[in-house]
């Protein structure tokens, strides 16, 4: 009788879910619900910000989702330029290196791969993601990070996620 009366009663998850672009980490953890903390980790190099940055992109880019998705990447190996070249390395297959250092532009067809990447894949993200490099910084003052971010960017916006 218990579980007919759980089955039976009126849900309390928001029915916004937005479901993640990938079906595999869909059928296990189920969809990102608005207003929840999500955490990646795994050890250097695994390719947790690859992995984060390429399903942000997919959701901001996913029909439903262009109004409210508001993303925050709280970082603790890498900083801004960081994240932003390996991404672009990642997309165009050019080596970081050239573009960190800028070599990249004395290439027509690199300059050209890299603009594309910025126009069609990190553009959307632009409005929608915040990073923030917390290296060296406590738990404590990375929630309290986190908790200033969510009052500013989705309390006091209105925004529900």
């Amino acid at each position: 009788m218990l579980v007919q009366q759980f089955l039976d009663q009126e849900s309390h998850y928001d029915t916004r879910s937005v479901p993640t672009p990938y079906p595999i980490y869909n059928d296990m953890y189920g969809y990102m619900d608005p207003g929840n903390c999500y955490v990646v980790a795994a050890r250097t190099k695994a390719g947790k910000s690859t992995w984060a940055m390429s399903m942000l992109h997919q959701l901001a880019v996913m029909d439903g989702s262009k109004d409210e998705f508001r993303s925050l990447i709280i970082d603790t190996e890498l900083t801004l330029d960081e994240v932003q070249c390996r991404l672009i390395s990642s997309i165009t297959g050019i080596k970081e290196f050239y573009i960190r250092h800028k070599i990249y532009r004395k290439n027509r067809d690199m300059r050209l791969k890299v603009e594309q990447a910025m126009d069609e894949i990190i553009s959307p993200l632009f409005d929608r993601v915040d990073h923030i490099y917390v290296g060296g910084k406590s738990l404590d003052q990375q929630i309290s990070i986190l908790r200033r971010w969510t009052h500013k960017h989705i309390i006091r916006a209105g925004k529900k996620g």
